[in-house]
């Protein structure tokens, strides 16, 4: 299981930060915190790799964007954020009057996600901060040139019968580290193993965060970390890898 964070490193102009994480039975070992320093190292990184990717980053658009954008489904949404930079993407946007929350969604709507509003995250079109339309459209950038390299994306890519869902090939799945902190209780400028510690308190987590003395987890990784532990634990608490068609409302 890996986790890439892209929010708080990049809020700070820091590169991004990736975990990689063992699963064995219920427990999840921590087994390194690294950094690559851009999205290009990353898309690397990943198609070098296997096993499940946990990425920090939103993975479609409101509904009222697509026509918006004359996009009829979600690989035309790829195709067209790979061909239009940023600029042309805020342009159709606006032409269409859509524009993102200010502050985070309270609802589902023109600006926002089902899954954002219940996550409470700002969502994918809002204007300033790690959940803006710039990192939104880097972030479908990367899932658009992965997904050429034979990558599947929950909930989009479902198993083939020749090709079930644990094989090896690599998976990404999008995740919200803010809101399982929030769930944790976690309080904002506690360390890393404050986490784990408050993670291993819930009485409904469905894995224990183990991480050995002499790994080291850097400040400005944790949510990498996080994004880990979020989907580990949806593995187990729901089935997850087994089952990509019992998808969640909210996904």
């Amino acid at each position: 299981v890996h986790g890439a964070a892209f929010g708080y490193g990049r809020r700070k102009g820091e590169a991004l930060y990736c975990a990689y994480r063992l699963l064995w039975g219920l427990d999840l070992f921590v087994a390194g915190v690294y950094r690559y320093g851009s999205l290009k190292d990353l898309a690397t990184g990943i198609a070098d790799s296997n096993g499940h990717w946990a990425l920090d980053l939103p993975f479609a658009l409101p509904k009222a964007a697509y026509p918006a954008l004359a996009a009829h489904d979600w690989q035309a949404l790829l195709d067209l954020m790979d061909s239009y930079d940023t600029s042309q993407v805020a342009n159709l946007l606006r032409m269409a009057r859509l524009r993102g929350s200010e502050d985070r969604c309270r609802g589902p709507g023109d600006g926002c996600r089902l899954t954002d509003a219940l996550s409470g995250t700002s969502g994918p079109l809002a204007r300033h901060g790690p959940g803006s339309l710039g990192t939104t459209h880097e972030g479908l950038k990367l899932l658009g040139r992965l997904r050429r390299h034979g990558i599947s994306v929950y909930p989009f890519d479902q198993p083939f019968p020749d090709r079930p869902v644990l094989d090896d090939n690599v998976k990404l799945y999008e995740v919200n580290p803010a809101h399982t902190r929030v769930w944790v209780g976690f309080e904002e400028g506690a360390s890393p193993l404050d986490f784990i510690e408050a993670f291993n308190r819930l009485e409904d987590r469905a894995v224990k965060l183990v991480v050995h003395p002499d790994t080291p987890i850097p400040a400005r990784g944790l949510d990498a970390v996080v994004a880990c532990a979020t989907l580990a634990n949806a593995f187990r608490a729901f089935d997850l890898q087994h089952r990509w068609d019992a998808i969640p409302a909210n996904v």
